[in-house]
């Protein structure tokens, strides 16, 4: 019979079973039977009525202190032995029992809440506490296991860490790692109600957990039963959780809170992404390990998660003290409910814990409802130092409506990356009516970006100035000598936007805008229509020049006007005594211009000290602006001479042999070309300004030194200091794809597009970069786009090929392949590649030999070392595939000597491990290692284990492949650790499930799975196989029914025998 408490108080929950019983009300009439509840959890005592429900708390019994199990009065507020405060974490309400024991070492159990339904408005849920007192026992005696007991043959126990409801959480020696692990086992002493729950739950955070691989997300190592105790094992982190953190230091330093909050964004974007909502986000799930500076976060305890693949509603799960508003409601819940908690968190890092305030259950309860209804203070209310910019995000984070957060983490992510680290905001470039650009010189080096790091101090551009828009027209070249004509205008851009807060307009998007209110005129932007174009876009300042002869030497003028009133903003001339002076005076001109614009003293001063002309030949500048002009066309063979011609009229032309560098890396795929010519780029660095230099170092490290870590770290830089630099968004894009971090390029490379929507590599990009995301409708949509407006890039059809075959549009991929084959010699060559990709991609790998064959033929004729080690490579894979394996081996063979590249490489070593030409294979494994970038090292890994794998040494196997997982979370580490746990039977078949499960969703992955522009579609059809697999092992029978017909749709024509196909005919007939 429910009982009402003649005064609110707080309950320890002993270790003993108690029982939860729910008050008859409108929705209960009747009653319930109790239900089972009890753990070392702390329950509030009292009464409440909230959000139309009316929550009573009730207990006539003692309490035991949580921290050192002294009994005491339900009254008193701190325990009379060690003074601990007794205040819950928990509030108990609903009848489902919860657990709390997922927390690794030193985290603070019994925080979290399991709520069943929730009931209708208004009514009655009561919660009754009854123990018989003389059994009670300390919190300290809990557990089903004891220190220093063997637990099995690998595990022993070395102390109890925490315990909860249903489990406890200990630190274990793990004898066969020979490490110390945290072991998390289900109580034995529960009702079976609660077992049942409990393992389920437990069941419930290892396949959602599994799915999540981050370097700030704690993962579960092992899942086993051991004389009836079901377990799962984690890493034992040492340190602390961040409650613990909060409750001892208060708040922390701004710089201190941001890092956390990025570590732990972060960590669930990795989840998110995984498709895996946590909901039971608090600091008491974060862990803090390292000191000082190298303290990392890392979340825990996934005991509630929820797939996001749909939102959750109709219960109640999280802590009441960080939980949404729509799941204490028993609402949809969604990755917004993240977000929220995430808010509350940095809210509390910000300005201290929030539950000091909330001593007793009713005082915490209308805290929440006062959250709920008014929302939290402000906090620069309470702190006036906290940046604006830092509490709009937190203030977002928290809203009541879900609606008005930020809608994903991964445009959290986007806002705290507009942070610098003391919550200040980076200044980015203004959107404007048509997005405003960088220099005209940016143009045609959309390949090329970078860092320029030496062991000086850079010059660092003025930041704290407004976006300017400038327009450049074309100048009056009164001389008659056409060397002039796009050189000077190209000059003076460099020189302007040097500035960051300058952002040049495209000339090639002025030429069109000119094309049309001029028609006949050739596209030249002339003063009057440069004022008709600026008033037009919106542009602030319309830079005009002239130049003409003055006896044996020069005069130059350049001006500044505001194309809204005409007024003049500067005018400044020079007079020159040669020709070889004229670029150099543009450079000092622009200082003027600058200056005019309102820069300081200061900047001026460090860009007189550092004034630099690009080229110090006027005709080697103007073969550059053709090149230039040529490469945007997309016509990179005819681009390649007039870069070599500037660099032959100018030995010292730093960006004109990037240019070159970026040529060959890019379309070409040459590397030891591409690297020869960065060599002698950053021979003359001293020759570029600023922002040219973070872009030629940036492009180095991405296409030669392969270190894609020190790539993001430039790029961010160069963007953070140049925000309008759409070549460095589109770099820093890349260099995330390159890394494994999709979700991150994507914002990139779209802002990249909204500062220059012309750029047709930035678009070619976003549609690979879709296509990766498995957006195959928006890969075809954007590569079309390019096609129209840059017929001459053959790569444009590669996304539409290989996205039509994604679809399902076999027919639609063939004419797309026959579109770039009817483009000449090189288009040709690649059309052969795809079709072979697509013919193996439906399991016909003698017509594939066949069509590989014809192009390596052609290829070898032509010289063209990379293509045919593409084609060698598939060509290995087909033979393999049909069981020829010495010619496979050849094959192989051929391909890893022609080609240094990572995506020549390992799928050659792939395919000598199959062959069992297991040292061949290792000793790719070796030189890949010795690269020492991450991704190289990842391969390596993978190579490794597949040997063990083929090999049989499944511990060797899984643990290789989890080190490559680490490195570079790429479709090929999820496949090949679902290929080992499914080899290592039942007992991991969950794990392999998770990893296939993975692998689909990320298929779009596997259609460029090397990241380097080649159709490589043909890996996925044996993900359903091997999917199915799983699904079967683990009793999902009409799920593996349905991939196995799936497998075999795609594989409908296969040559004949294929091994996969005659197996999945054969388990399909069985059902």
């Amino acid at each position: 019979m429910p009982r009402t408490s003649p005064r609110t108080s707080f309950l320890w929950c002993p270790p003993r079973m108690s029982a939860i019983t729910p008050a008859k009300g409108p929705s209960q009439a009747g009653g319930s039977s109790p239900r089972p509840f009890c753990g070392s959890h702390q329950i509030p005592l009292g009464s409440h009525t909230a959000r139309g429900h009316n929550w009573r708390y009730t207990s006539n019994l003692p309490m035991f202190c949580p921290h050192c199990g002294e009994s005491t009065s339900v009254s008193v507020g701190r325990c009379p032995a060690c003074g601990a405060a007794l205040v819950q974490n928990t509030i108990a309400t609903g009848v489902v029992p919860f657990d709390t024991t997922g927390l690794p070492p030193g985290a603070i159990f019994g925080a979290m809440t399991g709520l069943g339904t929730v009931a209708a408005p208004g009514a009655t849920i009561e919660v009754a506490v009854t123990v018989d007192a003389t059994g009670i026992e300390s919190p300290k005696a809990a557990g089903p296991l004891k220190v220093g007991q063997a637990f099995g043959p690998r595990h022993h126990i070395i102390k109890l860490l925490g315990i909860g409801g249903m489990g406890a959480v200990y630190q274990a020696w793990d004898a066969e790692l020979s490490v110390a692990v945290a072991l998390k086992v289900i109580r034995t002493d529960a009702q079976k109600g609660a077992s049942s729950e409990a393992e389920n739950r437990l069941k419930q955070e290892l396949l959602l957990a599994r799915q999540v691989t981050h370097k700030h997300v704690v993962r579960i190592h092992d899942i086993g039963e051991l004389d009836g105790i079901k377990y799962i094992t984690m890493p034992y982190i040492q340190g602390h959780d961040l409650a613990t953190a909060l409750r001892c230091d208060g708040k922390l330093p701004v710089a201190h809170a941001l890092r956390f909050a990025r570590q732990i964004a972060a960590g669930l974007q990795a989840a998110h992404e995984a498709g895996v909502v946590h909901r039971d986000l608090k600091p008491a799930n974060i862990m803090i390990s390292g000191s000082g500076d190298d303290r990392q976060a890392l979340i825990t305890d996934f005991g509630i998660s929820a797939s996001t693949d749909q939102a959750t509603s109709g219960s109640v799960l999280g802590t009441l003290e960080y939980m949404a508003p729509e799941q204490a409601t028993g609402g949809a819940v969604d990755g917004r409910a993240d977000i929220y908690a995430f808010g509350l968190i940095l809210y509390e890092m910000l300005t201290g814990p929030r539950l000091v305030a909330a001593a007793t259950p009713q005082a915490r309860v209308d805290a929440m409802k006062q959250r709920f209804d008014e929302g939290l203070v402000p906090i620069r209310s309470l702190d006036g130092s906290i940046p604006a910019p830092l509490e709009a995000l937190v203030m977002r984070c928290v809203e009541k409506d879900a609606a008005s957060r930020y809608r994903t983490i991964n445009e959290l992510d986007a806002a705290l990356a507009r942070l610098d680290d003391e919550g200040g905001l980076i200044p980015i470039a203004r959107r404007l009516t048509k997005p405003m650009v960088a220099a005209s010189v940016a143009v045609v080096l959309m390949l090329l970006g970078g860092t320029y790091f030496t062991t000086r101090r850079l010059v660092t551009p003025a930041k704290a100035h407004e976006t300017v828009p400038v327009l450049v027209t074309d100048f009056d070249n009164r001389t008659g000598e056409t060397a002039f004509d796009g050189a000077a205008e190209q000059t003076l851009a460099i020189a302007l936007e040097d500035a960051s807060y300058v952002t040049v307009f495209k000339t090639t998007d002025a030429r069109a805008i000119a094309s049309e209110l001029a028609p006949g005129k050739g596209g030249r932007i002339t003063r009057d229509i440069g004022q008709l174009i600026a008033r037009r876009e919106g542009i602030k300042v319309l830079v005009a020049g002239a130049i003409e002869k003055r006896g044996s030497g020069y005069r130059v003028e350049v001006s500044a006007t505001d194309p809204a009133s005409g007024n003049p903003i500067a005018t400044t001339t020079k007079n020159v005594g040669a020709k070889a002076e004229v670029l150099g005076a543009f450079v000092s001109m622009a200082g003027s211009i600058r200056e005019a614009l309102g820069e300081s003293k200061t900047e001026m001063a460090k860009l007189a000290d550092a004034e630099t002309v690009t080229a110090a030949s006027l005709d080697a500048m103007s073969a550059y602006v053709r090149a230039q002009a040529l490469q945007i066309a997309g016509k990179y063979t005819e681009a390649l001479p007039e870069y070599q011609r500037a660099v032959d009229l100018d030995p010292r032309f730093g960006r004109a042999y990037a240019g070159i560098a970026g040529v060959y890396a890019n379309y070409f795929k040459q590397r030891d070309k591409a690297e020869a010519s960065f060599q002698m780029a950053m021979q003359h660095l001293d020759r570029m300004t600023e922002r040219e230099k973070y872009r030629t170092l940036g492009k180095y490290y991405l296409d030669v030194a392969g270190n894609y870590e020190k790539a993001i770290e430039t790029y961010e830089t160069l963007v953070k200091l140049y925000p309008a630099d759409d070549s460095g968004h589109g770099g820093l894009a890349l260099a995330y794809v390159l890394s494994g971090d999709l979700p991150r390029a994507l914002p990139q490379v779209r802002q990249a597009l909204e500062i220059y929507p012309r750029n047709s590599l930035q678009r070619y990009n976003y549609a690979m970069y879709s296509m990766y995301a498995g957006e195959f409708a928006t890969a075809i949509e954007q590569a079309s786009r390019v096609r129209q407006e840059n017929p001459t890039l053959e790569y444009a059809w590669l996304p539409i090929a290989v996205s039509r075959l994604a679809q399902g549009d076999v027919v639609g991929a063939r004419e797309a392949y026959a579109g770039v084959a009817a483009m000449g010699a090189f288009g040709w060559s690649f059309a052969q590649l795809g079709l072979a990709d697509l013919e193996m991609y439906l399991g016909r790998h003698r017509d594939a030999i066949r069509v590989l064959r014809d192009g390596l033929a052609a290829d070898v004729k032509r010289n063209d070392s990379n293509a045919t080690a593409r084609k060698y490579v598939a060509l290995a894979e087909a033979y393999l595939a049909i069981g020829d394996r010495n010619r496979a081996i050849e094959a192989s063979e051929q391909a890893a000597k022609l080609s240094p590249r990572e995506s020549t490489l390992y799928p050659a070593a792939r395919v000598l491990v199959h062959a069992r030409k297991y040292d061949e294979a290792a000793r790719i494994a070796n030189d890949l290692d010795k690269k020492l970038q991450r991704h190289t090292t990842a391969y390596a890994r993978q190579i490794q284990g597949e040997i063990a794998l083929e090999q049989g040494r499944l511990g060797d196997a899984i643990e290789a492949f989890s080190d490559a997982q680490k490195r570079r979370d790429s479709w090929f580490s999820r496949y090949l650790l679902g290929r080992a746990y499914l080899a290592a039977g039942t007992s991991h078949a969950a794990e392999a499930l998770a990893e296939f499960e993975r692998c689909l969703k990320r298929r779009g992955e596997a259609s460029d799975a090397f990241i380097d522009d080649m159709p490589t579609l043909r890996y996925l059809p044996p993900a359903y196989y091997w999917l199915a697999r799983a699904q079967e092992s683990v009793g999902s029978a009409v799920e593996a029914r349905k991939n196995y017909e799936q497998f075999l749709t795609l594989r409908a024509d296969a040559d004949s025998p294929d091994p996969l196909v005659v197996d999945a005919r054969r388990r399909v007939s069985m059902r």
